[in-house]
């Protein structure tokens, strides 16, 4: 799978900056959707943003969030002939962390 990816990092004084975005080709065919409905990873897109805050100089305050907007998939069911599965999926993530450096 090929995937293409660009961010950009920028330090001012005892803060860096981040932000990012990556794309990448549909990991799931529509032949393959019944079987991926437990795990329906039909994402394509990811916008991500994060800051570091440096307190002295052995611990940092990190801040990060990610937002995948909503695919989806659809293809036939084996099972059932005539009749579609749509998987879908949206993502949100916001991660806080402080680290002691030693």
């Amino acid at each position: 799978m090929t995937i293409y990816k660009i961010g950009y990092q920028i330090e001012i004084g005892d803060n860096t900056y981040r932000v990012g975005y990556s794309h990448g080709d549909q990991p799931i065919p529509n032949s393959q959707t019944l079987f991926n409905i437990l795990a329906p990873a039909v994402i394509e897109d990811h916008f991500t943003a994060g800051w570091t805050r440096n307190i002295g100089g052995d611990q940092e305050f990190n801040l990060a969030a990610m937002y995948a907007p909503a695919n989806s998939v659809k293809g036939d069911n084996p099972f059932d002939p005539g009749n579609q599965i749509e998987i879908e999926m949206t993502q949100w993530e916001l991660q806080a962390g402080w680290a002691w450096k030693y």
